[in-house]
């Protein structure tokens, strides 16, 4: 069999592999229990994992947040956001080109908080249409769902412009840069992403692993 399909996930990277089972037979301490050298050895590993996450998609170490994955990660995000802003921001509008999980995730949300879902078109090309998610972005709207990179077309999201469009609305910008991270730049901060996502599978690393990082927090 010859599999191509590396953006529903890659195999693991033999390097990685064996820094994982090396870690796994020599790091057996608990993370939390620093009074002691195991659980300090581990919490340096933990810590170091923070700071490369954070490097690869230019963020603060403190704002990354592991998980199972980006689906995981995902529905933490979307659902504590749109549940915190309930009160007077009920509603998410997503990409009609999202993936399942946050679309799963934002119509939860909405359910919960008693707002609506709103899907943003996209274009021919597979961008978002800017012009519709101005229209749909209001008073109302807690969080709006563009991804960085699209994992069926490869487009790329004009993330600077999403974010002015949340930014004038007050509405909270998540991106989901799981094609995005490791494949080309992304700036976190610099595009004013409120809330962001990542998995390790799907750059040479181990399934079960993914990232909930809140950069502008």
């Amino acid at each position: 069999m010859v599999y191509l399909d590396y953006n529903a996930t890659t195999p693991i990277d033999p390097r990685v592999k064996e820094w994982v089972v090396g870690v796994m037979d020599r790091v057996y301490g608990n993370a939390s229990s620093v009074q002691y050298r195991a659980g300090q050895e581990a919490a340096e590993l933990v810590e170091e994992a923070h700071e490369r996450v954070a490097a690869l998609v230019k963020a603060a170490p403190r704002s990354v947040v592991f998980t199972s994955g980006a689906s995981e990660a995902a529905t933490l995000a979307i659902l504590g956001a749109v549940l915190a802003r309930r009160d007077s921001r009920p509603s998410v509008v997503v990409g009609a080109t999202e993936h399942k999980a946050v679309i799963a995730a934002a119509h939860m949300a909405a359910e919960l908080s008693g707002g609506e879902v709103r899907q943003a078109p996209v274009l021919p090309d597979g961008r978002i249409d800017l012009e519709q998610l101005r229209r749909l972005v209001d008073g109302s709207t807690a969080l709006v769902t563009v991804m960085a990179a699209n994992n069926e077309t490869g487009a790329l999201a004009p993330v600077q412009e999403v974010a002015d469009v949340c930014c004038s609305a007050g509405a909270l910008f998540f991106c989901d840069v799981t094609q995005a991270a490791g494949k080309t730049d992304v700036d976190l901060d610099a595009w004013r992403v409120d809330l962001a996502v990542l998995s390790s599978h799907k750059v040479y690393g181990p399934k079960g692993a993914g990232a909930l990082i809140a950069p502008r927090t």
